[in-house]
C-alpha cells in the first residue's frame, strides 16, 4: 500500500493502476485533494470525510 503519491510520480508509470491516465493531469495545477480508497469499507470513505485517517492513498500534487 502506498501511502502518499505525487500526480507527477503517477504520471510517470508506465503500468495499470486503478485509476485512469487522466486523473493525475486533473490535479495538476489545483489545491484539490485525491484519495483512492476500498469502497467495500464505507467506514474508510467516512473516515476521509471526517479527517482524512485511513487507510488509502493520497494523491498530492
Amino acid at each position: 500500500m502506498i501511502e502518499k503519491l505525487s500526480a507527477n510520480e503517477l504520471l510517470s508509470w508506465n503500468k495499470r493502476t486503478s485509476v485512469d491516465k487522466f486523473l493525475p493531469k486533473m490535479f495538476l495545477g489545483t489545491r484539490l485533494k485525491c484519495y483512492v480508497v476500498n469502497g467495500k469499507h464505507p467506514e474508510r470513505i467516512e473516515a476521509i470525510l471526517k479527517d482524512g485517517k485511513t487507510l488509502c492513498t493520497e494523491i498530492v500534487v
